[in-house]
């Protein structure tokens, strides 16, 4: 059995999904639980979208220059959440919800 080490972000989506689990056992808040359960949405589209330009910059180094030049530093996971976080919070209010402007947006694009 092979045992892969859990990023921060991958964590904290976790206990996230774990509290959403436990309220919902406990016939817990459904407003609570429906907040929640959008938060965990929010992030997992936030991570998915981190690891898929993560991906694209190894072989784009306009990518990761781009990064750097904007002041993100080197081409590590973090920086990259920190762009995909930062950019999605400015997208234009054209997409019906926040988690459809960051599943629409090109963030490589974006950052070219």
């Amino acid at each position: 059995m092979v045992f892969l080490a859990m990023d921060e972000y991958q964590k904290e989506i976790a206990d996230l999904r774990a509290q959403i689990d436990e309220l919902l056992l406990a016939e817990g808040d459904k407003d609570q639980i429906r907040e929640l359960m959008m938060q965990a949405q929010l992030l997992d589209a936030l991570y998915a979208r981190a690891l898929e330009l993560l991906a694209a910059g190894a072989e784009a180094p306009e990518l990761r220059q781009r990064l750097m030049t904007r002041g993100y530093g080197e081409w590590i996971l973090d920086n990259v959440y920190a762009f995909i976080y930062e950019a999605a919070v400015e997208i234009p209010g054209e997409h019906h919800s926040f988690l459809s402007a960051i599943e629409g947006t090109d963030f490589a694009q974006l950052l070219l």
